[in-house]
């Protein structure tokens, strides 16, 4: 009975510290799952493109303590920002052991200047934005918009007085045509101002672009 109740004891002294060591491992493991951070990092084939060329890239996901892939998101995300740091292009990139890839078409909407590629995961969200993955790129655009001047119409305007002439102070009708830099007809109207700038007479083409002025 006494050897019994000896063997009982030990057994309790001995099961004591491995219940205890399971609990510190246990404790140890889900602390490590929260403290888990990831790390991302991103290769460019270039640091200098122009509007509608492709930006090709490939992206390693780490264990930020051990450096070693990270298997735990299955989807990183990838951000173009701007000069103030504006998301202008984004993207969604599959990740297979801790390694994707893919391109951004660089649209000709873009200005010219520095951009920055960001990258990270859905779980460093968790943790503080500065361990984002930032990258510095330039971006040409060389499409420049030229400005278009209106042509004006050349029109060759011609009157013919009736019988010929105009004579002062006397009332007659005067026929008149509009030809155009093509040599055809054109529709137009004016007005017929005197010495003072004002108006006398006003005046719009008719059929075949002539017209009669009283």
């Amino acid at each position: 009975m006494i050897a019994r109740k000896l063997i009982s004891l030990c057994l309790l002294l001995w099961a004591g510290p491995v219940v205890a060591q399971d609990a510190v491992r246990q404790a140890f493991e889900q602390y490590s799952q929260k403290a888990f951070q990831e790390k991302v990092y991103l290769h460019s084939d270039r640091s200098f493109y122009v509007v509608g060329e492709t930006l090709w890239f490939k992206l390693y996901v780490v264990d930020g303590t051990t450096h070693q892939p990270a298997d735990l998101s299955k989807v990183a995300y990838l951000e173009l920002l701007d000069a103030s740091h504006t998301p202008v292009l984004q993207s969604k990139v599959s990740l297979e052991k801790g390694k994707g890839h893919g391109m951004l078409i660089l649209p000709a909407t873009l200005n010219s200047g520095r951009y920055h590629v960001r990258a990270y995961t859905n779980w460093m969200k968790n943790f503080s934005a500065d361990l984002y993955y930032e990258k510095t790129l330039t971006i040409v655009n060389s499409f420049t918009k030229v400005p278009t001047q209106e042509k004006e119409a050349q029109l060759d305007l011609q009157f013919f007085p009736e019988g010929g002439h105009l004579v002062e102070s006397l009332p007659g009708r005067v026929a008149f045509r509009g030809i155009n830099e093509n040599g055809f007809g054109s529709t137009f109207s004016g007005t017929i101002r005197n010495a003072a700038d004002e108006t006398v007479a006003t005046f719009q083409s008719e059929h075949l672009a002539w017209g009669l002025l009283y």
